[in-house]
């Protein structure tokens, strides 16, 4: 897959988890949407260790 197809199938993806998101008013957990496309926990780079996602209207 050459560059150009692969950043917009990544951007596909990541449009569909904003809007997926946006519309069940669900808080954005890192661990559960990595697992869900299948990337390993090891894998993730969590900044600041929180165990609870923030919310943005807080």
């Amino acid at each position: 897959m050459n560059k150009k197809k692969a950043i917009g199938h990544l951007c596909g993806k990541i449009a569909a988890l904003i809007y997926t998101v946006l519309k069940n008013k669900v808080k954005y957990d890192p661990i559960v949407h990595a697992k869900a496309c299948g990337i390993e926990i090891d894998n993730l780079y969590i900044k600041n260790g929180e165990s609870e996602p923030k919310l943005l209207n807080e």
